[in-house]
């Protein structure tokens, strides 16, 4: 079974298949380092499910990025440029890997195929609750969740 953000129509994009191998691949390499660690293996499969949940941000975040640029600039000549603009750090063959995904994952939804992704809204105040007070952490998402059980973090 794939894992990744659940779109209205149940499917998952490949954007969030590759997402989540990759991070599957990272935290695979990070237990086997941390399983040879001797008294550290708790600390250290703690670092990396704080590092885990970090570069699951980052991805949605540089996903919203690739989607607003292409929506914003999908007619301009220059549209890979500005996707550079955005993203900064990533090579131009990132970008344009990136944007066939992109355009793959879109073909389906404007020809009626398929509805929209059901993205959640992440604000930059999330770690805040409704009343203004940071927000407990602690619990795994249904994407972590997922993640750690295939990799056998979580029994």
């Amino acid at each position: 079974m794939d894992v990744g953000n659940e779109r209205r129509d149940g499917g998952v994009t490949e954007v969030d298949n590759e997402i989540v191998r990759l991070l599957i691949t990272r935290v695979d390499d990070r237990v086997r380092v941390s399983l040879s660690g001797g008294n550290s293996n708790i600390e250290n499969i703690k670092e990396t499910r704080r590092t885990l949940e970090g570069e699951i941000y980052q991805a949605k975040e540089e996903d919203k990025i690739h989607e607003n640029t292409l929506a914003i600039y999908s007619e301009d000549k220059d549209l890979f440029t500005k996707m550079e603009e955005a993203l900064p750090g990533k090579s131009h063959d990132d970008i344009i890997n990136h944007y066939n995904i992109l355009i793959d994952n879109v073909e389906p939804i404007n020809s009626g195929r398929s509805q929209l992704p059901n993205y959640l809204e992440v604000h930059s105040d999330s770690n805040q609750n409704s009343r203004g007070r940071m927000a407990k952490r602690g619990f795994l998402d249904r994407i972590e969740t997922q993640v750690f059980l295939k990799i056998g973090l979580i029994i």
